[in-house]
């Protein structure tokens, strides 16, 4: 029923203004869904999941950023963030591996 793709109507990719904005409105049909049944809760879940998702790559890109530019306590900052706010994120995992990966590097 509903697809979300990350493209250029979200902005740049670790801007999270358009998501929370979408995530806002997610949380209103969920209250309007409540009454007039628009979505089942396993399509509601799906939504609601690939929101988490999109909040997870826009933390996981400023984390590859920071790393990129030899910042990485700040880099660690937003991948521990992901690891724990975004823990069912595909981006969980991602997080995990570069903190292992970053962690054993002097």
């Amino acid at each position: 029923m509903f697809q979300i793709k990350q493209n250029d109507k979200f902005g740049a990719s670790y801007d999270k203004t358009n998501i929370e904005q979408l995530e806002l409105e997610l949380t209103k049909l969920y209250f309007e869904n409540a009454r007039k049944k628009i979505l089942s809760d396993k399509e509601y879940q799906k939504v609601k999941n690939t929101v988490e998702n999109l909040k997870a790559k826009a933390d996981f890109d400023v984390a590859m950023y920071y790393l990129k530019v030899g910042k990485k306590k700040a880099a660690f900052t937003y991948l521990e963030s992901i690891m724990n706010d975004y823990p069912k994120s595909v981006y969980a995992e991602r997080a995990k591996e570069e903190l292992k990966k970053h962690s054993s590097k002097k």
